[in-house]
């Protein structure tokens, strides 16, 4: 039996396992990267970037509204999917072919097939013509990526009950739309379906929608959601739905029926470790039921680490090439870098954009009692609000108010994930808001915000 002995062997080809190959490969390292379809993995071909298509089409639309006078075309009841859908194509293609180039630069290895452990040192991959590789690298990368969760009586048919995997394949845009779940996902094609004209109807069974974010600015977006027609109920577990042939009827909680002609489901996502046999390797799981890493990525193997959508939430694409990024450093000189959760930016790509970075509001009044305050800065601040028909946005700073220590901060409105960036990069050194004030931003840019924020300090 032939036994392949690489510096590192990725499972995954999605923004993790690309990411850290990626890297590995660009020093100099023999990478093999294994992906049970094509590289790209789910977000590329089946989730993120078909959704993420969607709701450009629909940014688009909005950011052209302020200007519906001077436009030289009617407005359409609805879009043509299949315009959108020739246009995704295009964009998965040319991301396709730009990742392949990536990975063939830096002469990284890929293999279609199904990986799991023999042992803690051995790798078996299966290949689709049942061919059976063996490795024994000297580290592994587990980036499996992650599987929607659909219960018991709520199931896609990629007819009248959709996910977001159908996207990529969505011809007829429905009149009326249930969709379950209230988080990042459901948000997002809440606002979608919304947009697009179709009349929806939001069921969630917690109190409040996007749980990661402050109840004022979770508040602020539904409040807009809601204006613009979306009928939200809460504290309603979804319990079934039934394709009945010509509409859905979704049961709820407390014998509620909602009806609609489609359904959406964003119930969340759970770590996908199917078929990987992590008990061969003696892997420990977290909470979550994901991989359990240390902050270098590591797992309790030395030699095997973890990243992304593996790990457990929040399953953020750029949390995901982070602890991919920590992960191949620490392969390469271990010890050497380090994951800082606080400096991921969580972005819900909804209209207006919703996004937050840094700590949870309540760990941070936990962790400095007494010693916390928001700071708000309106959009209307800012000159470009005023050209975009934007001034009803916010921004909010968590900080100290004894140093000025940025904690966190959260915006909803134009360009808000953008916006939180060097926001990011203050929070992981521990900067001010002095240091925010001192920026000399572009005009007319929202990042003009940041001059309402405090004395500058010039060093």
């Amino acid at each position: 039996m032939n036994v392949e002995q690489p510096f590192a062997l990725v499972v995954g080809g999605g923004p993790a396992g690309s990411e850290a190959a990626r890297i590995l490969g660009q020093a100099g390292k023999p990478v093999v990267l294994v992906e049970k379809d094509r590289p790209g993995g789910r977000a590329l071909w089946h989730s993120l970037i078909p959704s993420k298509a969607w709701l450009s089409f629909a940014e688009t639309l909005d950011r052209l509204e302020p200007w519906s006078p001077g436009l030289p075309f009617p407005e359409t009841d609805q879009p043509l999917a299949s315009g959108i859908l020739q246009r995704l194509g295009e964009i998965q293609n040319a991301l396709a072919d730009r990742l392949q180039a990536d990975l063939q630069q830096y002469n990284v290895r890929v293999v279609q097939g199904e990986a799991r452990f023999l042992d803690a040192r051995t790798i078996l991959v299966e290949e689709p013509d049942g061919k059976a590789l063996h490795f024994k690298p000297q580290y592994i990368l587990l980036a499996s990526g992650s599987v929607p969760v659909f219960p018991e009586g709520i199931r896609p048919d990629g007819q009248r009950i959709l996910a977001p995997r159908f996207m990529s394949a969505l011809q007829n845009i429905p009149s009326s739309m249930v969709v379950l779940g209230c988080g990042v996902t459901g948000c997002e094609f809440i606002y979608l379906f919304n947009r697009l004209g179709v009349q929806v109807t939001a069921v969630t069974d917690m109190e409040q929608i996007l749980p990661r974010m402050s109840l004022t600015m979770a508040r602020r977006l539904e409040a807009h959601l809601a204006g613009r027609g979306v009928r939200f109920i809460k504290q309603h577990a979804a319990l079934r739905a039934e394709n009945t042939g010509a509409k859905v009827q979704v049961q709820l909680a407390w014998g509620k029926v909602v009806e609609a002609e489609a359904a959406f489901v964003a119930l969340g996502r759970r770590p996908d470790l199917s078929g990987l046999d992590l008990q061969a390797a003696g892997l420990v799981l977290n909470g979550e039921g994901g991989v359990g890493i240390d902050r270098q990525c590591r797992t309790n193997r030395e030699h095997i680490f973890a990243a992304g959508d593996a790990i457990g939430a929040p399953m953020l694409a750029n949390r995901a090439r982070l602890q991919a990024r920590i992960a191949a450093l620490n392969m390469l000189a271990p010890g050497s870098a380090t994951f800082r959760p606080e400096q991921v930016v969580e972005a819900v790509y909804t209209h207006p954009t919703a996004a937050r970075v840094g700590w949870q509001e309540e760990a941070a009044r936990e962790q400095f009692p007494g010693d916390t305050a928001w700071l708000e800065l309106p959009y209307r601040l800012s000159d470009r609000a005023y050209l975009e028909g934007a001034e009803e946005g916010l921004l909010r700073i968590l900080y100290q108010p004894s140093t000025g220590r940025i904690l966190a901060a959260e915006a909803l409105g134009e360009h808000a994930a953008e916006l939180l960036t060097p926001v990011a990069l203050l929070i992981r050194r521990q900067g001010k808001l002095e240091e925010l004030a001192a920026l000399a931003p572009a005009n007319p840019t929202y990042s003009e915000l940041f001059l309402f924020a405090g004395k500058p300090r010039f060093d």
